[in-house]
């Protein structure tokens, strides 16, 4: 018995000794384990291919935060940093020349601080007390990935959310994606070429207009594309270069397209050119403080739609699921007439004609998590089927619509009730958003009818009825603050989702859908599994100390015997 005892009294120590050495081990060398059921914290193939491919190392910057000793990180951006370090730690597997990941710290580096700004990464502002006194601090969520001399700056969050808790969990969720599209982008070929058309008073960016800062913002500060602004005149035909990958015409007004111009786009489409247009048939043209008048235009673009098969509506969509806008109401009286001496009084309404409409789920450019935000949109309708072309509606109004025809008036005192009834909706569900693929038919050789035949060309053609879905700043097309709080919109994702599938990139689309949802943590689940967690964590070490505890007095009470 004595010889038993003596050879189990070593147990303990033994015990001991191991997990002590397996703390160390996993404290140097750490082991993290996927037990997600989608495999989230595993790199895919894709990006596993791809990372092999590369002949050269890659270069990492990784910019979160800025003297993290005086200003520590928010919890949330602290994980995703540490996010990025096991991510990084996965690519150093798969990358056969080797990664190399630094961590910036902008305090130092003014250079590259000032060069994240020039290229509109603007910071984060963060704001957290310390005791008495309230702390802000700056995140910059980017990183820079370099590879052969070349180098293109990613988002590392979303800059879409509400919170930086729920930026940080959409982000996780995505964040390969965007190392992914960095990456791949560095290995083309070439860039594409998107040219912004101007001539017809078309949305346009510098000389101190900002309507179309964020569109370049979104397509050409990251080096992901090269821009271009292209004149198409109405006197003489323009030559659209054929190195032009994409034309989009943003909003036009004025003066109309002339046949001239109408016939270079045509040329420019039938040999292989994709075309995006951003088309607005209607205005609001104030009456006075109170009353906005309709305004319909003539763009000079509607024959070429007709060739498509489509006709744009000249009128404004009402949809009941709207966002608030500031309206004028209240005021007093003082005996003149109610347009002379009533002062309006500024107060956020529902507003329906700032609609929430839908992207089609169906489609890659349209997988999504968070609504489109359309002003004074309207609609398309589809007249005919044009043979071999393929109409897919990528943007869709809500089923409870009403259409405010041109020509009439727009009383801003109806909306001062700030509520709607559903029934009084009764338009019929309406397309802001078409896109053609197939056989793209001309317009010109259609009008001509040569034996019939006509030329098409297998380009892609995208249609929306919303001028101003690409007009404004960040927050109009990302994140927006109203009195209510913050809401967040999905223009930003679904545009760059759009000329991504139309340039023939579909690999570089972030499914939002698929992905994010289950990294938005499921607040039910999370309450069901909370305690039972919680107890494990609690009773296995507990219990483990225990029985050593046991076995130790037992030994040494047999001993004792």
């Amino acid at each position: 018995m004595n010889k038993v005892l003596k050879h189990w009294s070593f147990l303990p120590t033994a015990l001991v000794l191991f997990f002590w050495v397996a703390f160390m081990l996993l404290s140097r060398y750490p082991v993290r384990v996927d037990l997600t059921s989608d495999h989230r914290f595993t790199l895919g193939d894709k990006t596993s291919r791809l990372l092999s491919s590369l002949d050269a190392p890659l270069e990492i910057r990784i910019y979160l935060g800025e003297n993290r000793k005086e200003v520590p990180l928010p919890p949330a951006y602290r994980q995703l940093n540490s996010e990025v370090e096991i991510l990084m730690d996965n690519f150093r597997k798969h990358a056969p020349q080797g990664v190399s990941v630094t961590q910036v710290n902008l305090e130092e580096s003014l250079t590259e601080k000032e060069a994240l700004n020039a290229a509109r990464k603007f910071p984060i502002l963060h704001s957290t007390e310390r005791g008495a006194e309230r702390v802000i601090s700056q995140v910059y969520p980017y990183a820079a990935i370099g590879y052969k001399g070349q180098q293109v700056v990613i988002d590392l969050t979303s800059s879409q959310a509400v919170s930086s808790d729920e930026d940080v969990a959409g982000s996780l969720a995505n964040m390969e994606h965007r190392f992914y599209q960095g990456i791949a982008k560095l290995l083309r070929p070439s860039i594409p070429r998107i040219a912004i058309a101007s001539g017809h008073g078309e949305l346009s960016s510098g000389d101190g207009n900002t309507d179309l800062d964020d569109l370049g913002d979104l397509l050409g500060a990251d080096a992901f594309f090269a821009l271009d602004t292209l004149f198409i005149d109405n006197d003489k035909p323009t030559v659209i270069p054929e190195s032009i990958d994409l034309l989009i015409i943003a909003q036009p007004k004025s003066p109309a397209f002339s046949d001239i111009a109408l016939k270079s786009i045509d040329d420019f489409v039938m040999n292989g050119g994709n075309l995006m247009m951003f088309l607005d048939p209607c205005f609001l043209q104030p009456e006075n403080r109170f009353k906005e008048f309709v305004l319909g235009i003539e763009l000079g673009i509607e024959p070429l739609l007709s060739s498509y098969g489509l006709r744009l509506n000249k009128h404004l969509v009402q949809n009941f699921t709207c966002v608030r806008q500031e309206l004028p109401t209240g005021g007093s009286l003082d005996g003149l007439s109610l347009e002379q001496t009533r002062q309006p009084e500024l107060k956020e309404l529902l507003w329906p004609f700032f609609g929430l409409f839908d992207a089609d789920p169906s489609h890659p450019t349209g997988q999504l998590d968070a609504p489109i935000l359309g002003r004074y949109a309207s609609t398309f309708d589809l007249k005919h089927r044009r043979p071999g072309t393929e109409y897919t509606p990528l943007l869709i109004t809500s089923p409870y619509v009403n259409y405010f025809p041109e020509w009439n008036t727009i009383s801003l005192a109806e909306y001062a009730r700030d509520s709607f009834a559903l029934s009084s909706f009764e338009g019929e569900q309406g397309v802001v958003g078409y896109l053609l693929e197939g056989e793209i038919p001309s317009h010109y050789d259609m009008m001509t009818k040569l034996n019939g035949v006509y030329r098409t060309s297998s380009s892609k053609v995208m249609l929306f009825a919303d001028g101003d879905m690409v007009r404004g700043g960040l927050g109009e097309m990302g994140l927006n603050s109203t009195s209510e709080g913050q809401v967040r919109y999905g223009n930003r994702d679904f545009l760059r989702n759009c000329v991504e599938y139309i340039l023939g990139e579909e690999d570089m689309i972030i499914q939002e859908t698929t992905l994010r949802k289950d990294v938005y943590m499921d607040t039910e689940c999370l309450s069901r599994t909370r305690s039972k967690w919680l107890w494990i964590n609690f009773l296995i070490p507990l219990l483990s100390l225990l029985f050593m505890g046991g076995l130790v007095y037992y030994i040494r009470k047999q001993r004792a015997l």
